[in-house]
């Protein structure tokens, strides 16, 4: 956190006050009563300048040059050099009147200049565009002239607009000048049409608010019900209602009609409810308005006799109870005593209006004047809310002592923010608020420091803030201050005690006490009312299901029936209906829910749930590859994390950036410096953590392992197309990064490599500052250790000389820990980019352990995991505890001792017991009970693999069923009613903790964001969560950190489930045919030859029209190269032997983002049955020149049986 000044682009007519720019935007949507503003009575203060007030100022700009002085009376501007535009010198009053809307008004002023000259003046929006509501542009001379213009407001009211005097360039240069102005007058000539409201124009007044009561239109808001033998069709037509009763059945709502949304009855309004009725006979009947659920009370009620006669029925009454946003208007025409004959009853022009909204009870909270805003501000009792940052070679302890907070400073750094104490929340500065800022402050020697009040995250720029001289003499230093921007709930008030005028300090304390904010004047705010959060009332995985998949919708909130019906989107006919289960309390949420399954829905398409007085869920869709894209899209993100080479337009769209991070870093406390380029950036930062790297490669690794046909070469990264799967190409990418982090001499593994603080927010080759690479750790070195030998397990079939790289460094770093003891981990001073703490490294050893024996077989590795086992079972996929992955990794390995294996089976079964148990309590299926943490997302997605392993030992399924659970309560079905992943579900994050997502203005694609953090732990989420259940403490805020942050390993959990648990499965993309291929490659001189064999292994016959080809090459001038086919041909075993291709095979280069690959298709249609016979193509490629071949990087081969791989 430090303080920040903000760079802003100046409109026209833009104000400037005192060097700093005053932003206060228009009140919009107020309306008050005329008698606020008085007629003919000057509102600017201090027009006539008979004294010096803070209301009016001067400034210079683009060039302008100009002393603005209140003095003889008359408000002085000398002007010694006009500038460059309009506005290059100004004089303005930005406060103390308003404008409102309707009202006529006349601005006057007298002015001369000491020389011809043109300028502006006018009224003008403070803030955003700066429009004007008025201006002119008149000349000026010596002679004294009387100005004046009479206008009307049409604007929305602005209470705090500016008037202003552009004394600038119009198109010459001018010698230096004096401009006099005086007697500034703006009255209100006419009040009459100012609208007059008694409260917020939401409560409007005399207009129906029962939509379509003319009936003019057919329209969903009106229903009808019967029930209890009531029968009847009721119709909208002709512009009426028309009941026609066959049967009233047995109760008196057994015939109703109702309207059950588009309108609200507040409490305190008073209203009047009235319509035309008429019967074919006469009857009794009754009608009302009534609470749509629970006991259905009515607010009104009341029985009438109706007959062939059309009548109007109007009855006034007060709302008492307590807001209902949706009430039912309801017509009971069922059973009052006596069966009738079937019958019609017609109704017209329903109208309920609003006529009184005075005694609407508001909901606004108001800040309460003269009460010190700050907890703690005597620093006596709870102080947690303040706290202390240091960087940039700052230095000091800071805490609260003996009733004041004592700062004892060894460095002050190299920045001014080098050394801070801040209070962070607890208190909100409102819009239009007038502050006052008090406290006491000394210091041991005399220096210079800063405070004030700022935004907390984002450009950190100040709403108030001075610097001041302090020394030994503790002084009482005050402010008042106007808060024109935006209403901010969780602001940060700082002390920057770093370095200031270049002068170094000698180590000295600064003592502050007494530290109070308060209100000191309310009457300007604008208070916002706080409405009824709404939670949506039905909620699912947004993304969708697969056709075969358990589909459920979680339903809360008051509803008419237990009925809900599934719907097709297209045309919204009914495809499914069924009934609600009986409702669950989920402890976590504070809320019973009910079950909504619609498993037999199967039918590919898009849908939504609707329940009658609940509405609708978001559209999802069904269908075999719905998670498809989500997939690529999570993978993705792992692309524009990278670090080092530049993110092109073309892949990374508003994400793109140049190369960043490519110089050397500095080993923490000495002057070498190693290579360490590449890696992912880890989260909203652009730290590089070995820590968190490895966990993240190793759910990459075990995802590859579980399900390799998910993860194919064309998610769009720069390696697509090269004929690898693309999640191998990201991984190999970051064990290169991995290599270049370990010590080359004694094999340990550095920590982190990021600069001293978390950067601002800027794009990441932006971040210049030096990089620091931070001491070895047993906890990176093992994890090290561990994700190497995973590495060699991947890689060794794939590239043989890469994998043993792996797994030399790997065991190298194992050797590294023989004789290292446990230590804790934490930053090294003067480094505050994140810590990866940790107090014990037995689990990452146990890890390691279980790695390096599944590949190298060693004993020594055996021996070391099994005694780690007899200690106890490791446990947990997080980063700081990651046993489990030393579990998954054993269980799968050849040569296990039975009771090792046995103990850690037992271990999962166990546990993934609890968590069966704890989702049955929870209606959204989650098994996290009431365990929301920071990050509690990446709980999740453990807990779904910790499922999958106890489904892999037990065959159960259901550990399975609780597992994908848990992935359809991060696509949405969650209490917080929102798609934890970036871009995926109608409701999902659009704000996160991202530094990129900050740049490009819009949350990046396909990221796990954090989730519900119910110990609210960043100030935003503090100001806006409190007291929410555990599971909805989460906000979308981008300085929500605690809750909206993203990360990599948050998003590798996410990929090994659609991986594990089969929610993107491409097996129908593979061929099953059984086809062995050898090439064979060699260059000859300029030229290079190939020899395709193909030979049939399985049962299944091939048709070669079918086949395709490819040869996948880079770095070619492939308009260059000559294709030739020397011979195409199968031999059989058996008559007719032999039969060649002639003319029929075609040959092309197609590009991809990693180069070209060369297919081979042939034309003609030849079965090749099994064990009959072998494809053979003989090829070469030259330049057309004949000039070196050397350009083509040999690549691998790869063939397409009917469109899919062949495996």
């Amino acid at each position: 956190m430090h303080n920040m000044r903000r760079k802003i682009a100046f409109l026209l007519a833009g104000v400037m006050v005192a060097g700093s720019l005053t932003v206060a935007p228009v009140f919009k949507g107020v309306k008050v009563s005329a008698a606020v503003q008085e007629e003919n009575v000057n509102l600017v203060p201090n027009g006539t300048f008979d004294e010096v007030s803070d209301s009016w100022n001067g400034w210079g700009n683009e060039g302008g040059e100009a002393t603005v002085e209140q003095k003889d009376g008359k408000l002085v501007v000398d002007i010694q050099k006009v500038g460059d535009v309009a506005w290059g010198v100004q004089a303005c009053c930005n406060s103390g009147f308003g404008l409102y809307q309707g009202g006529k008004y006349r601005l006057s002023f007298d002015i001369s200049s000491s020389i011809g000259r043109t300028l502006a003046y006018g009224i003008q929006m403070n803030g955003g565009d700066y429009s004007a509501y008025v201006n002119d542009t008149i000349s000026v001379d010596e002679e004294t002239q009387k100005v004046s213009i009479d206008f009307t407001m049409t604007k929305e009211t602005d209470l705090v607009p500016a008037l202003f005097f552009n004394l600038g360039n119009y198109g010459e240069e001018l010698d230096p000048h004096t401009v006099t102005i005086d007697n500034v007058d703006l009255e209100l000539l006419d009040g009459s049409k100012i609208k007059e409201s008694g409260s917020s124009s939401k409560y409007e007044e005399n207009v129906n608010i029962v939509p379509n009561g003319t009936f003019d239109e057919v329209s969903d808001n009106w229903g009808s019900m019967t029930c209890e033998g009531g029968l009847a069709d009721i119709a909208q037509k002709d512009g009426a209602l028309v009941c026609d009763i066959t049967k009233v059945g047995d109760v008196a709502w057994g015939v109703q009609a109702s309207c059950g949304s588009g309108f609200t009855l507040y409490q305190g309004g008073k209203y009047k409810l009235s319509f035309d009725i008429s019967s074919t006979i006469g009857r009794e009947l009754a009608y009302g308005i009534q609470m749509n659920g629970g006991d259905y009370h009515a607010y009104v009620s009341d029985n009438i006799k109706v007959d062939e006669e059309t009548q109007k029925v109007s009855v006034s009454f007060t709302m008492t109870e307590e807001t209902d946003q949706v009430p039912a208007l309801f017509f009971n025409m069922g059973n009052y005593g006596e069966e009738l004959d079937p019958h019609t009853i017609t109704i017209d022009n329903v109208d309920l209006q609003l006529v009184d909204a005075s005694g609407i009870k508001s909901n606004v909270k108001k800040q309460e004047e003269n009460v010190n805003l700050i907890e703690s501000g005597d620093f006596e009792g709870d102080t947690s809310n303040w706290g202390n940052y240091t960087c940039e070679g700052g230095k000091a302890k800071i805490r609260p002592k003996d009733g004041a907070l004592v700062c004892d400073i060894t460095s002050v750094g190299g920045v001014n923010y080098g050394v801070q104490a801040s209070c962070g929340s607890g208190f909100t500065l409102y819009q239009n608020g007038k502050y006052q800022l008090s406290f006491d402050i000394n210091s041991t020697i005399a220096r210079k420091l800063a405070y004030g009040i700022q935004l907390n995250g984002g450009d950190y720029h100040a709403y108030v803030s001075d610097e001041i001289q302090v020394d030994e003499e503790t002084q009482k230093v005050t402010i008042t201050f106007t808060m024109t921007d935006e209403t901010d709930k969780a602001p940060a008030l700082f002390f920057n005690m770093g370095i200031y005028d270049d002068e170094d300090l000698e180590p000295h304390t600064v003592t502050i006490d007494n530290v109070d904010l308060r209100l000191i004047d309310g009457s300007a705010i604008v208070y916002e009312e706080e409405e009824e959060e709404k939670e949506n009332p039905i909620n699912l995985n947004q993304v969708g299901f697969k056709p075969d998949a358990k589909k459920e919708a979680v339903v809360r909130g008051d509803f008419k029936t237990n009925v809900f019906q599934v719907k097709n989107a297209e045309d919204d006919s009914v495809v499914f209906e069924g009934e609600l289960s009986e409702g669950i309390y989920t402890k976590a949420a504070d809320e019973t829910d009910y079950i909504a399954d619609f498993t037999s829905v199967t039918e590919p398409g898009k849908y939504y749930v609707e329940v009658e007085g609940l509405g609708k869920s978001v559209t999802f869709e069904i269908g075999e590859h719905v998670f498809d894209n989500a997939l690529k899209d999570v993978m993705r993100f792992f692309y524009l994390q990278r670090c080092g080479d530049g993110i092109s337009e073309e892949l990374g769209g508003k994400f793109a950036h140049g190369d960043c991070h490519q110089q050397k870093a500095r080993i923490y406390g000495t002057d070498e410096f190693i290579e360490v380029e590449g890696g992912w950036h880890d989260a909203g930062d652009y730290g590089r953590y070995v820590v968190a790297t490895s966990k993240a490669v190793a759910d990459l690794l075990l995802a590859y392992q579980a399900n390799p046909d998910a993860f194919t070469d064309d998610f769009n990264i720069p390696e697509s197309g090269n004929g690898q799967s693309d999640l191998i190409d990201e991984i190999r990418g970051q064990m290169e990064w991995l290599l270049k982090m370990q010590n080359k001499e004694n094999g340990g593994v550095y920590h982190k490599v990021t600069t001293a603080n978390f950067p601002g927010s800027i794009p990441a080759d932006q971040e210049t500052g030096e990089l620091i690479v931070c001491p070895i750790t047993n906890t990176s070195t093992a994890d090290f250790a561990a994700v190497m030998g995973m590495g060699y397990e991947t890689f060794k079939e794939i590239d043989k000389d890469f994998a043993d790289t792996l797994l030399e460094a790997g065991e190298k770093a194992y050797a590294y820990l023989a004789d290292k003891p446990n230590e804790k981990v934490t930053n090294p001073a003067g480094i505050s980019t994140g810590e990866y703490g940790d107090w014990n490294d037995a689990d990452e050893r146990y890890w390691a352990a279980a790695s390096l024996y599944k590949a190298t077989g060693d004993e020594k590795y055996h021996d070391d995991f099994k005694a780690a086992v007899a200690k106890g079972v490791q446990f947990e996929y997080g980063w700081q505890t990651v046993g489990s992955y030393g579990n998954k990794i054993y269980l799968s390995t050849k040569n296990q001792d039975e009771a090792t294996a046995e103990a850690i089976k037992k271990t999962i079964i166990k546990k993934a017991d609890s968590y069966v148990e704890r989702a049955k309590t929870d209606a959204y299926g989650n098994a996290n009970a009431e365990d929301y943490w920071w990050g509690s997302n990446l709980n999740t997605m453990s807990i779904a693999a910790y499922l999958a392993d106890a489904y892999e030992i037990t065959g159960d399924e259901s550990y399975l069923a609780v597992a994908n659970e848990q992935v359809n309560y991060v696509f949405g079905k969650n209490a917080a009613g929102t798609s934890y992943v970036t871009g995926y579900g109608e409701i999902a994050p659009q704000n996160p903790h991202h530094r990129p997502s900050f740049v490009a203005g819009e949350a990046i694609k396909g990221a796990l964001v954090g989730g519900p953090n119910k110990n609210l732990e960043d100030n935003y989420a503090k100001a806006y969560l409190q007291g929410k259940a555990p599971a909805k403490c989460y906000l979308d805020h981008s300085e929500s950190y605690s809750t909206n942050e993203v990360d990599i390993y948050w998003n590798s959990p996410l990929v090994r489930a659609l991986a594990e648990l089969d929610f993107v499965n491409n097996a129908d993309k593979v061929s099953d045919a059984a086809i062995k291929t050898d090439v064979d490659t060699n260059v000859e001189g300029n030229v290079m030859k190939q020899t395709y064999k193909l030979t049939l292994e399985g049962e299944k016959a091939i048709d070669t029209s079918k086949l395709a080809l490819r040869y996948y090459i880079a770095d070619a001038d492939v308009e260059n190269i000559k294709f030739v086919c020397d011979y195409a041909g199968v031999l059989y075993n058996n008559n007719p032997w032999y039969h060649q291709f002639q003319d029929s095979v075609n040959a092309q280069f197609i590009k991809t983002n990693a180069g070209y690959y060369l297919e081979i298709t042939l034309d003609d249609a030849v079965t090749i049955e099994p064990d009959q016979g072998t494809l053979t193509i003989m090829t070469r490629m030259n330049n057309a020149d004949w000039s070196s071949i050397d350009g083509i990087t040999d690549g691998k081969a790869a063939v397409y049986y009917d469109g899919k791989l062949v495996k």
